[in-house]
């Protein structure tokens, strides 16, 4: 069905609108059959490969730009892991509800964030495909693009008296198992630059999209970030409480001359090491949710500000659950939902295990999540992003501004 010259124009017509698509479609196979009714993508586990599935009516009933906007919408699907989204639907209302939305998330970036421009495409995917307009009115406030948060608003629709078009199956997609999808995304990040990756990130992240995608398994190389002394502060208020005054004083009120300058009576850290001195063990946990994918780089920078000859530390990233971050490989994962009583869990996890309780527990995030009740809140130092939440923050835990911690201060 599609010729080599064909398929050249459609690798070109991909990479204008992202590199991403190009990869995902020369990685896959396309698929010619009457199984599907208009399209789908699945995953061959006899060839490793994945399928894009077109039924051949279908497909010669599209021009060449809907085409390019039908295989789009495909890879879309798996990037932000829809099969995990539609896996279990509580009935037929429920299902048809996760369908549209993970069509109107998918649509919305692909024309947001990709480039792509409705009035070229085939009229019945145009008027009838599921948009926010055509699902909500046009007068809707959907503010965000992100499926859980369509998904929630669909409550409000009856969606079963709605002309919509879902034009492909998704059936097939939650047949893909999540760890191949990791792969096939890990693939094709391999097969693309450093920009082209960060490219695709910062896209979804621009469109709001806050879904998990395998894409975003990011490496966040080191830069160069100044110290910022401000870390030393929250160390003095720990010393204060555990060490004696007279060590206090030894350690903290000498100024090393490249310091003397700095003005506001601040106490620095004396570089010079004071016997029997334990440095404190504190845990970073950088919020990688969905809401949080955008600050990825600005959490890792302010990680990067503290002067680790202060601390022990221990760096998790996290969204539903804590992962933990090697130092040396730096990846990020998660970016799905958030939650913050898993942190705590694996605290206390470590406690059982014969490690102490950290000394300070410090959570950059947007504070957007769930209650927690820390056993030592009074230890738990929340940084938060510009109009973050202190909805979930106990009451004797301290909270900051991140601003105050990035880069030199």
């Amino acid at each position: 069905m599609i010729g080599d010259s064909e398929y050249l124009e459609l690798l070109q017509g991909l990479e204008e609108h992202h590199a991403i698509f190009y990869q995902l479609w020369e990685m896959g196979r396309p698929v010619f059959t009457e199984e599907v009714e208009t399209a789908a993508v699945t995953f061959d586990l006899n060839n490793q490969h994945l399928a894009f599935k077109f039924n051949p009516d279908f497909w010669e009933s599209l021009d060449d730009y809907s085409r390019l906007f039908v295989i789009s919408h495909e890879a879309l699907h798996v990037l932000l892991n829809h099969g995990s989204r539609s896996a279990s639907p509580r009935n037929d209302a429920d299902r048809r509800d996760l369908n549209i939305a993970m069509d109107v998330t998918v649509n919305t970036q692909l024309v947001s964030a990709f480039g792509f421009r409705r009035e070229c495409l085939d009229e019945r995917i145009a008027q009838l495909g599921c948009f926010k307009d055509t699902v909500f009115g046009h007068d809707h406030d959907v503010r965000f693009n992100h499926f859980e948060h369509i998904y929630r608003q669909l409550g409000g629709v009856d969606t079963e008296e709605c002309e919509l078009w879902c034009f492909d199956d998704h059936t097939g997609l939650d047949d893909i198992p999540e760890e191949l999808l990791e792969e096939v995304s890990e693939r094709a990040g391999r097969r693309m630059s450093d920009e082209e990756v960060e490219e695709i990130n910062e896209a979804l992240d621009d469109s709001t999209a806050g879904d998990f995608t395998p894409m975003a398994t990011r490496v966040m190389k080191p830069r160069n970030v100044e110290v910022n002394t401000k870390w030393a502060q929250i160390i003095e208020d720990w010393v204060r409480r555990n060490k004696p005054v007279d060590e206090f004083k030894e350690r903290w009120d000498r100024t090393p001359r490249r310091l003397q300058s700095v003005q506001g009576g601040l106490s620095v850290p004396w570089e010079k090491p004071v016997e029997d001195f334990d440095m404190p063990r504190v845990t970073f946990f950088v919020d990688t949710s969905g809401s949080c994918r955008k600050y990825a780089r600005r959490f890792m920078d302010c990680v990067d500000s503290i002067p680790h000859h202060l601390f022990d530390v221990d760096l998790y990233c996290f969204d539903t659950q804590p992962y933990r971050i090697d130092l040396d490989e730096r990846k990020l994962t998660g970016f799905g939902g958030t939650s913050f009583h898993p942190l705590e869990y694996e605290l206390k996890k470590q406690a059982r295990q014969g490690s102490e309780y950290p000394q300070g527990v410090f959570i950059l995030t947007d504070g957007w999540g769930n209650p927690v009740e820390p056993a030592y809140p009074e230890r738990w130092h929340w940084f938060l992003t510009e109009n973050g939440t202190d909805k979930y923050i106990h009451r004797d835990s301290k909270q900051y501004r991140l601003a105050e911690f990035e880069g030199g201060g």
